[in-house]
């Protein structure tokens, strides 16, 4: 085999190499955003993400929900990198707090649903501009 056939050959296993590794990654991810989609169905039951996206807002008037108020938003003073909650809001500290809390399966399923739900919730509002800001 000559010289040229030979390169070509090993950019060609190279190229198969490279595109196995995408596709095994993808499947990978692929697996295990089927993984937690079945969690999600299994603390929510059939509701969707978007039906459950305002519920921390609704629940805001109720009197035994007043210690929420600070999840939905977090300050960061004009020219300055987010500090922590002691700026103003804890809405960052909240999702990082429930994010670690509800893969460890010590929640009850009313437990479970509210902190996923919360999660959704401020995911939403850390993304809304009123609600991120020097306050």
């Amino acid at each position: 085999m000559s010289q040229r056939n030979e390169a070509k050959l090993r950019l060609k296993q190279e190229q198969a190499r490279k595109q196995q590794a995408v596709l095994d990654n993808f499947k990978e991810r692929n697996q295990y955003f089927m993984a937690q989609q079945e969690k999600i169905t299994e603390i929510l039951g059939h509701t969707d993400l978007a039906r459950v996206a305002n519920w921390a807002d609704e629940i805001k008037s109720d009197p035994d929900w007043d210690h929420t108020h600070e999840w939905h938003y977090c300050t960061i003073h004009e020219g300055k990198e987010y500090e922590g909650p002691e700026a103003g809001g804890r809405a960052v500290q909240k999702v990082t707090e429930f994010s670690e809390l509800l893969p460890k399966g010590i929640l009850t399923g009313k437990d479970e649903r509210n902190v996923l739900c919360f999660i959704v919730h401020i995911v939403g509002d850390l993304h809304q501009p009123l609600h991120v800001g020097n306050g």
